[in-house]
């Protein structure tokens, strides 16, 4: 197995212990040994535990933006777009059995530190230019606007994950809570 190879083992075992046992069962030497290694062997690629989190955490973002950026190219209006992004994120979370939305929630809840990661200062930075671009608003406004919306996308998909109500009906609900925010709060500054 060459290193990157064993390094996205780690982080897919890493995953599937969140997914099948919840965060108490995450530790380096629990990965190393789910994934037939060494109990030591998680320290020759990530720090620490936060380390390997944020890494599985910048893959799950990355696998999420580049489905978002393919959906981007394809649509015309504001809202064609806002619909695109909404549903690349339910398919990553359809996908990867809502391990997105368990490290979101567990990033916080353990507070780690660490900045925010790149992929999502980007996203957030490409999301603020579509608003600005549909709204003319200044770029201050527009990246709130886009982290209220990014929220907006993280609590649907918590209560999809939570099995509440179906993909197809918070899919819509989410998209419509966008759109509906953003055109009030818009209106409410003119």
């Amino acid at each position: 197995m060459t290193k990157e190879e064993r390094r996205e083992q780690l982080l897919d075992t890493a995953g599937q212990l969140l997914l099948k046992e919840g965060w108490d069962a995450l530790t380096m030497e629990a990965i190393a040994q789910s994934a037939g290694a060494s109990k030591t062997l998680g320290y020759a690629y990530f720090a620490n535990l936060d380390d390997l989190i944020w890494s599985l955490y910048d893959r799950e973002l990355g696998l999420l933006f580049g489905r978002v950026e393919a959906g981007l190219a394809n649509a015309d209006t504001f809202e064609d777009r806002i619909r695109a992004a909404v549903a690349a994120y339910f398919d990553t979370v359809a996908e990867n059995g809502a391990m997105l939305v368990r490290l979101q929630a567990g990033i916080v809840a353990r507070r780690l530190n660490r900045d925010r990661p790149q992929r999502t200062v980007n996203f957030l930075e490409a999301l603020a230019a579509i608003i600005r671009e549909e709204f003319g608003l200044s770029r201050r406004r527009a990246i709130a606007y886009a982290i209220v919306m990014a929220g907006i996308a993280d609590s649907h998909g918590r209560a999809w994950a939570a099995e509440t109500l179906g993909r197809a009906e918070l899919e819509e609900s989410c998209v419509r809570f966008m759109l509906a925010g953003v055109r009030d709060a818009v209106a409410a500054q003119t």
